[in-house]
């Protein structure tokens, strides 16, 4: 036995058609908007989760970088520090200046060296000297040019070095050129023009570019003298001069620049070395000065004590780093380095774009210290952390696509279940109604026959009078019984057909017959039910039987179908047709009605299963909607097609196409 209804199981696309639409709406986005949510803060959350991770990765990567960058920053200093205590270090970078700290300051290398002018008491030599003095009492104080003139010759002559010499000849050509004996002063200046720049004076300007001003001065040729002064200036001879000499160097090659320094590429690149020499030079002056209040007591503790091994910062851009050397029996030496020549060969694939940064550099949120041996060197490490934000947007372009690809297949998913929940519940409803249509149709044949049964089994019982029933009553009933029964016999086709075609058992035996003989049964198998509606049947068969490879049964169903549906929508119209032709390579026969027609929005969808047009008027005829889908198999089953011309309140005709035997 059946248990009680209330714990029956009702299914659930039964309790989904139950619900209004506005309700089923609201469940069916509560359904996919709660996954969608919980994958969304579960994605966020990851996200997250992965930048702090990949932050905090980031600051121990710069933690460790920085750490290494002191500890090779700091050896290497000190490996160059020893270098220049032993004497071993060239003069060249990432080493700016040696200097030796006397009496509290610092010594530059220009200082304190012995000069060539033996005016100033640099030759020994009694003659010399006593020579060079009567030349210049009987310049300023006797006026005798010219005994001055040969008493600077003869000192020219009997000078030991190049620099007593050179002094000599300068003196003899200033007074050669002011006793206007230019040709003789020329050759003078070029003789002294033409001494290395080692031969110079106590403040380490080269005698040789004091004759190249007045070479200019006197508008001699200007070519030699430049391309001179640009050779000292590509030279080590830069590294040697001081200030005074740098100033003069610059000086003249602004006057023997062509047009202007930036007329001249050549001439401009040469100028730029020789003013960033000097730029080098005023900042290490200016280091000088400010030593002993900033740096000495840090790099040279007083007391005699080794001082602990450290470099200290000057300037920011780049900074200098300065440290200190103690050697037994010498005094301290005071070793700057710049700091970007010292760094850069350090590098690494993290720090590739780091730059060292000076006291007045930091403190900036990307600048860090380098550690307790550099205490006021900063790094700031600009391309690791762009490297490690490359990085975390990788990540979380990774993970917005794959968070993207999961909402996407959520849609995807939920709008499949709509869709499969939409056709579960049209399914259901076209089901019922299905049940419903067979039932009326089953029903109303099996009425007719259970009437017109009972009424000549009335008629034959004993005793029973009927007056005025005669053969021709009997004979009516018994074909009404008899249609019914074909009628019910169409309809079971129909449905067991269908099934056969869901399951993809339906065949068709195709054999040539003529379709004229299928037309006019068709025609015939109608006509009664026609004419109890009073509708006539017009059948226009050629005298060509139209051969074509049919099945004649499945043939007859499609068209007693299209003629059934004619009967059923012709609505006030009293008239149908059925008519075949044939062209050279088809058959077509066309069912064709006055009713009520079809719109042109539904023509393709009539021909699908179960599918019927909506309207009050349709809806009220009596239908399982499966003739036409039975029809479009069947012609497809034969290698046709079936066409649909229809309009509201003009009819519909309805032509299949079928494939023709060849014409004899």
């Amino acid at each position: 036995m059946a248990g009680p209804a209330k714990n029956r199981r009702v299914p659930w696309y039964r309790i989904m058609r139950l619900m209004p639409p506005a309700r089923r709406a609201v469940l069916f986005l509560l359904a996919l908007a709660l996954p969608s949510a919980g994958v969304v803060a579960l994605g966020l959350r990851s996200i997250s989760q992965e930048r702090e991770l990949a932050e905090r990765r980031a600051a121990e990567d710069r933690r460790r970088e920085i750490r290494r960058l002191h500890d090779d920053l700091f050896a290497a200093l000190e490996r160059l520090k020893l270098d220049v205590v032993s004497g071993r270090a060239a003069a060249s970078p990432p080493l700016v200046f040696a200097l030796t700290m006397r009496s509290g300051r610092l010594v530059f290398p220009w200082e304190g060296l012995p000069h060539a002018a033996a005016g100033q008491g640099a030759s020994p030599q009694a003659e010399f000297a006593r020579v060079l003095t009567s030349a210049e009492r009987a310049e300023y104080a006797e006026h005798r040019p010219d005994l001055a003139a040969a008493a600077y010759r003869r000192a020219s002559v009997i000078a030991v070095d190049d620099g007593d010499a050179g002094y000599a000849r300068l003196q003899l050509a200033r007074l050669l050129a002011a006793q206007h004996r230019v040709p003789s002063a020329v050759a003078e200046y070029v003789k002294v023009f033409a001494l290395p720049s080692t031969v110079a004076d106590d403040e380490r300007v080269p005698l040789a570019y004091y004759a190249g001003e007045r070479l200019l001065d006197l508008h001699a040729e200007a070519p030699p003298i430049a391309r001179r002064l640009a050779a000292d200036a590509d030279g080590g001879a830069l590294t040697a001069l001081g200030p005074a000499g740098l100033y003069k160097l610059r000086a003249l090659l602004r006057r023997t620049a062509p047009g202007g320094a930036a007329a001249a590429p050549s001439s401009a690149r040469v100028l730029a070395r020789v003013e960033g020499r000097i730029a080098v030079i005023e900042r290490a002056l200016a280091l000088a000065r400010n030593f002993p209040a900033s740096l000495d007591a840090r790099l040279i503790p007083r007391g005699g004590e080794r001082p602990e091994p450290l470099w200290l910062a000057y300037g920011t851009d780049p900074p200098w780093l300065v440290g200190a050397g103690l050697a037994p029996g010498r005094d301290p030496v005071v070793v700057v380095v710049d700091g970007e020549s010292a760094f850069a060969p350090l590098r690494g694939e993290r720090s590739a774009g780091a730059v060292l940064v000076g006291r007045a550099g930091f403190p900036s949120a990307d600048a860090q210290l380098l550690g307790p041996r550099l205490p006021d060197t900063a790094v700031r490490l600009a391309a690791p952390a762009d490297a490690a934000g490359q990085e975390w947007r990788t990540a979380q372009r990774f993970f917005l696509a794959a968070l993207g690809l999961v909402l996407s297949v959520t849609c995807v998913g939920g709008y499949l279940l709509w869709r499969d929940v939409r056709r579960e519940v049209r399914l259901a409803d076209t089901r019922s109604q299905f049940v419903a249509s067979v039932s009326h149709e089953l029903k109303t044949p099996l009425t007719a026959i259970r009437m017109f049964a009972e009424t000549l089994l009335m008629r034959e019982e004993p005793g029973r009078d009927a007056p005025g029933f005669g053969p021709a009553d009997r004979a009516e009933y018994l074909q009404t019984i008899v249609n019914e029964s074909e009628r019910l016999t169409r309809l079971l086709n129909n449905v067991l057909d269908f099934s056969r075609i869901d399951r993809g058992e339906k065949h068709y035996q195709l054999r040539p017959a003529p379709v004229a003989d299928l037309v006019r049964a068709a025609a015939r198998a109608i006509a009664y039910p026609a004419s109890l509606k009073g509708i006539a049947v017009a059948v226009e068969v050629p005298d060509d039987p139209c051969v074509a490879p049919v099945d004649p049964d499945a043939i007859q169903q499609a068209l007693l179908n299209l003629l059934t549906n004619a009967l059923k929508y012709s609505g006030d119209a009293h008239k149908i047709a059925i008519a075949l032709s044939r062209t050279d390579s088809d058959v077509a026969i066309r069912v064709r009605d006055w009713g009520i027609g079809i719109p042109a929005s539904d023509h393709r969808r009539i021909f699908e299963k179960f599918y019927r047009v909506p309207g009050g008027e349709n809806q009220s005829i009596p239908g399982t909607g499966l003739g036409l889908a039975l029809v479009a198999h069947i012609a497809a089953g034969h290698g046709g097609r079936v066409e649909v011309e229809s309009a509201p309140g003009s009819g519909s005709t309805f032509t299949i196409l079928l494939p023709a035997e060849p014409r004899p």
